[in-house]
């Protein structure tokens, strides 16, 4: 039986959160023939590329616009972020509208999964021919499928999954491959205690090289969408640290 959490309830958290404030330094460009946030290295030298996938609310909120500028500036990194979600993207204006049944949207989310897997790998795809290496980073919605691309041998090289939604354990993870961190917070109904152990037990047995850091004071979706001030800030702050330090490593970065 699947321990996929679709209910209301438990998606409630995937629409909540704070607008923070700021310019990006990035561009919108086209991938595969998808509309993406660009953000480029500022060393113009980049030592690989980063596939960022969003949470629910898409790519054009400025938190994650915000993020991916970090990663590049901080990782020396190039960072793609593309429209995977589309119109269901749950951009404030939507939610302002109060017409999101989010059980609705999960289901229909899930539905999709084939051809949001399809426009995925054709975006790295094109990744591929231009860098030596590539990392995937997804969070809530999109830490599902940055999961998904640790399955395989030669798509990338490291996976970033933070507080993942959607997500069947242990089926979605026991294939995993390839280096995985786990961006993991204190309260979440959909990547609780009970997966994170199950997961944790699954991928040392394994021994590929998965990393569990822990949280504590968080809940489901503050990496990008939780509190600009305070503790939560603090630990946002820490979860980025992770999150470049792991891309560093594993692109064989020393410096």
């Amino acid at each position: 039986m699947s321990n996929v959490n679709t209910s209301s309830e438990s998606l409630e958290c995937c629409r909540r959160g704070e607008i923070h404030s700021g310019n990006s330094v990035g561009k919108t460009t086209s991938i595969a023939g998808i509309d993406a946030y660009f953000t480029a290295a500022p060393s113009g030298s980049p030592s690989g590329a980063l596939l960022y996938i969003t949470d629910a609310m898409g790519w054009e909120i400025p938190n994650a616009r915000l993020l991916a500028d970090t990663y590049a500036a901080e990782a020396n990194i190039d960072v793609y972020m593309p429209n995977f979600l589309a119109e269901m993207s749950l951009t404030p204006s939507v939610l302002k509208a109060g017409k999101v049944d989010m059980q609705t949207w999960a289901k229909k989310s899930i539905e999709r999964r084939p051809q949001h897997h399809d426009e995925i790998h054709n975006v790295l795809k094109e990744l591929k021919f231009k860098y030596p290496k590539i990392a995937a980073s997804g969070y809530c919605w999109g830490g599902f499928y940055s999961i998904r691309l640790a399955t395989h041998e030669d798509v990338i090289d490291c996976a970033i999954a933070s507080h993942p939604s959607l997500v069947e354990v242990p089926k979605d993870i026991e294939d995993v491959k390839k280096p995985i961190l786990f961006v993991c917070a204190e309260e979440d109904s959909q990547f609780g205690d009970e997966k994170r152990e199950k997961t944790k037990e699954v991928l040392t047995q394994k021994g590929v090289g998965a990393e569990f850091q822990y949280y504590p004071g968080t809940t489901h979706g503050w990496t990008v969408r939780g509190e600009t001030t305070g503790p939560v800030a603090g630990a946002a702050k820490k979860a980025k640290d992770d999150t470049v330090n792991f891309i560093r490593k594993h692109f064989g970065v020393t410096n």
